[in-house]
Order: structure tokens, then sequence, then C-alpha cells
């Protein structure tokens, strides 16, 4: 049976990882872990934070603004075609959690007396799904959006914009990982299994690259492309390609199809 999971791949719908301290320009996907967007939740809050000040004989409090503060809460399904993607996506899966760990300076004293190194960078990560999910720093991301809206090419969105250029740079409290072995293993001699479901979900906590507000004077929004990477001049007609967003995958060698329905996030 044919792999149901590409259409998905081959879309641009992907959620993309970036690592910031070990990253090489020059080559990138090493840095880089992809996963097919087989979404399970993804969700936002946009929370203000107010000081509230009691002051005797006022009805009301005092209120003061402190800040706005974005977060978002995402998880997907990991899911394997046959036995070969089950220990590719492990290994993406392991991947991802290493990036969950600061990088240390090896050469200071304190690593050449203790064993332990001097932490040099914090774990930062970049982000992307799509527009859904992206920086809006640039200038010209317009114009990405609308290439965006009126491509037809199968596998072309993902050419307006890397994860390691156009994510949104952040850091997550964690990952919540489930190896669902009810749904089936690869193993081979040793053994060595591999899940062929497996489940994630995390929280993420943008630190936006821009500023985020209203011009006074010209009662503009500053970053009028943020969150989503559409502004006044986006195109609201313009036909586009419609993603089906529920289904089944293959999951086993066997070719049989997967009776459990996702909700699949997709589309722009």
């Amino acid at each position: 049976m044919a792999d149901l999971t590409k259409t998905f791949e081959n879309s641009g719908m992907a959620i993309e990882w970036f690592h910031i301290p070990s990253a090489d320009l020059k080559n990138t996907e090493l840095s880089t872990v992809r996963f097919k967007a087989f979404l399970t939740q993804f969700a936002e809050q946009y929370n203000s934070d107010w000081n509230q000040e009691t002051v005797y004989g006022r009805m009301d409090p005092i209120e003061s603004f402190r800040g706005s503060r974005r977060s978002i809460s995402l998880a997907w399904t990991v899911i394997s075609h046959d036995n070969d993607e089950a220990f590719e996506n492990l290994k993406k899966v392991s991947k991802l959690l290493q990036f969950l760990y600061p990088s240390y300076s090896m050469q200071s004293k304190t690593y050449n007396e203790s064993g332990f190194g001097v932490i040099s960078a914090a774990p930062l990560l970049r982000l992307k799904f799509m527009n859904l999910i992206q920086a809006t720093r640039d200038k010209g991301v317009s114009e990405f959006a609308n290439k965006f809206a009126q491509s037809n090419a199968a596998g072309s969105m993902q050419s307006f914009g890397s994860v390691a250029t156009g994510g949104l740079v952040g850091r997550t409290g964690g990952f919540n990982v489930v190896h669902e072995l009810n749904e089936g293993t690869a193993m081979i001699a040793g053994p060595v299994a591999a899940p062929k479901r497996i489940s994630i979900s995390c929280t993420f906590y943008p630190i936006h690259e821009h500023g985020l507000g209203w011009d006074s004077e010209t009662r503009k929004f500053l970053s009028p492309e943020w969150p989503y990477g559409l502004s006044d001049s986006f195109p609201s007609t313009g036909g586009g390609n419609e993603v089906d967003q529920t289904g089944g995958a293959g999951l086993s060698e066997t070719g049989d199809q997967d009776t459990h329905n996702l909700n699949i996030v997709g589309g722009g």
C-alpha cells in the first residue's frame, strides 16, 4: 500500500524545529528536525499582564499595564509507514530531545579539573509550521505570503522560507513523549525497538525579534504581518489548494490502514 503520509510531506505541511546554539549556517540541516504535520493540538494563548492596585475609597483598582505574552500549545503524532521509518522517526525524536540541553565550553579550566564544562549558550529554538508559526521580523513577508497563497505546485511551499531563517525564536518547557507500543513496534536483533507511533506535546514560548505594539503617530501596528504573515495587501481570493484534514495513515509493512482518525491541522 502506498505511503499516505507522503501527501503531507510533499505539500510542505511539516513541523520544523531548529537548534540555534548548534547552528551551522553552511549546513542548517544538521540542526534541524522535521516531522510530518499530523497535529492533534494547535492552540495559542495571548495573555495581557496588568498590575492592580487597590486604593482606599476607589471602587475600581488602578490598572497598570505590564506586557502581553504569547504561548503556543502543540501536539502531534509521529507515524511510521514501515519498520525503516520507525527507526528514522525514533532518531528524529532523539535529536529533538537533545535540543533541550545547553551548549558547554569544554576548553575552560573548570572542565579540565572537574569534567564539567561551563554553559555557553541556552537551548533556544526556532519553530516553524507553514505560515501559522513563523517569524515575521523581516520585510517582504507579505511577498512571501502572496506567493504562498498563489502557489499551485505541490512541493513549493517550503521554498518560501526555511526554519533556520524563518522560524519563530523561543523556548519550550520540555516535551511530553508517549511511546504508543500498542500500535506496533519495529524490532531488530539485540533487541532494539522503535515504536511505530509516538505522540509528542509541548508548550512553546516565543521570544519575538521585533517590536509589537502601535505607533502613536501613524496609528499603525509596528509589525503588520504578525503573527501569521498576512498583511492588508494579502489576497483574500485566488484559489489555492485545499488539503484533506481528516483520515488515516499507513502504519505497518502489511499495508494495513490505521483506523484512528486524527485531527490534522493544515491548510493556510
